[in-house]
């Protein structure tokens, strides 16, 4: 991606991501929301441009092995995880090529699909 970090931040909220906040304790770290969900956008950032980055979410919801490897064989680009403390956590890379209106209004409408598709595999 060549795009700075403002641009981008201006483009993905024109794209359906609403505000970004900075996140407090992580530089080119953003909070946003997609409907409920509290997430949180990570930019990697090299010479003051945005090279690539990642949407997270995590939850306060115990999930095992078995329903990681359901969602993950059944989603192909929103990838879930079990953290460290057995808690469900969701992301979804950006790689170069999304750095445009059509492309970020793209993983916007897959990111909250999937994310409101959360219950039907973690209840």
């Amino acid at each position: 991606m060549k795009i700075k970090e403002a641009a981008f931040l201006s483009l993905a909220s024109r794209c359906g991501f609403g505000r970004f906040e900075p996140h407090a304790n992580a530089p080119s770290a953003y909070n946003f929301y997609t409907g409920d969900y509290r997430c949180i956008l990570f930019l990697d950032i090299h010479n003051g441009h945005v090279r690539s980055g990642q949407l997270f979410v995590g939850f306060d919801l115990s999930v095992n092995e078995h329903q990681v490897n359901v969602w993950n064989r059944n989603n192909r680009f929103v990838k879930a995880y079990q953290s460290p403390h057995g808690l469900l956590a969701v992301e979804l890379d950006l790689l170069s090529g999304v750095a445009n209106e059509d492309g970020l209004r793209e993983v916007f409408t897959l990111w909250s699909i999937q994310l409101s598709r959360l219950g039907e595999v973690f209840g």
